[in-house]
């Protein structure tokens, strides 16, 4: 890894950590005390119920984030409450395998030229690691 791609990875790892904080807040302060009490199973009471609280303050971001994690556990809670893997709960599983892809060439304030190159390392990064495709994200990192 290069010092530059150690740099953006550190601080693309800092951005991350501080929205981890931020989503584990809204967990613990806004979801945790309406679903503690109630029954987990009962996933789609619970999730409507805290996305309706939380939908007069945006329908996407952090708020949105933090209640797909707890709608992630709670899919797992019934997945072990039933004894069954999650895709028996919710249909049949289609495959078997799936193909994971790298991440990264995020948008920067810098010039076309810049862009290609950095482009064309960071996927050679990401081809290095052993991906055989890679995602790029479309919105600007400030």
């Amino acid at each position: 890894m290069s010092i530059s791609s150690g740099t953006r990875w550190l601080k693309s790892r800092n951005r991350a950590i501080r929205v981890a904080v931020a989503n584990k807040r809204i967990v613990e302060k806004v979801i945790q005390p309406i679903i503690l009490s109630r029954d987990l199973v009962d996933r789609d009471v619970l999730w409507r119920r805290v996305y309706n609280l939380m939908c007069d303050h945006g329908q996407k971001g952090m708020p949105l984030q933090a209640l797909y994690g707890v709608d992630i556990a709670l899919w797992d809670i019934a997945g072990k409450v039933a004894g069954l893997p999650l895709h028996k709960l919710i249909g049949e599983a289609h495959r078997d395998r799936i193909q994971a892809y790298g991440y990264g060439m995020m948008l920067k304030r810098e010039s076309v030229d810049d862009h290609v190159a950095r482009f064309r390392d960071e996927a050679a990064e990401i081809m290095e690691m052993g991906f055989a495709a890679a995602n790029r994200r479309f919105e600007l990192d400030l």
